[in-house]
């Protein structure tokens, strides 16, 4: 998503019927992705919100992760550059206050994540926590959360 333009829809009376979406507007100002860190599939999974600006600066960001995949989750810790870091319910919410430059990349860390259920169907009753079995995943984008980033 670091590179999201809007679609715009035109109509069109020609022969085909269909939506067709231009490439429009201008890119994002700050945006922030999700990656996974550590799977340890006895007891949980580390992960890491990374967040890019562009040209812009600002004196406050918050990023809001809410997890769209299978089950809930409890984050049994927060590392990073954050003023402030809390769950409520699937939602992860970071916010830093301090000068932010342009062209600046960062990340916060949530740890220890315990899982309810799993992507990959690895089902043991002993070893539940992790979203995926160990050593999967690592270093790949996690699509299973909705990354929101405001900044001012």
């Amino acid at each position: 998503m670091k590179d999201y333009t809007r679609p715009v829809i035109i109509e069109s009376n020609d022969m085909f019927e269909g939506v067709f979406a231009l490439e429009s507007g201008s890119p994002p100002n700050i945006w922030g992705w999700v990656k996974w860190t550590n799977q340890n599939s006895g007891s949980h999974s580390d992960l890491e919100v990374y967040v890019q600006v562009a040209s812009i600066t600002a004196e406050y960001v918050k990023v809001t992760l809410t997890w769209v995949g299978k089950g809930e989750l409890k984050v049994g810790g927060f590392s990073g550059p954050y003023t402030n870091a809390y769950q409520s319910g699937n939602s992860i919410v970071f916010e830093r206050q301090g000068h932010v430059n342009a062209n600046e990349t960062f990340g916060f860390g949530f740890n220890n994540v315990v899982f309810t259920d799993t992507g990959d169907g690895h089902i043991d009753p002993d070893h539940k926590g992790s979203y995926y079995a160990s050593g999967t995943k690592i270093g790949e984008e996690a699509y299973e959360f909705v990354v929101d980033v405001q900044c001012s």
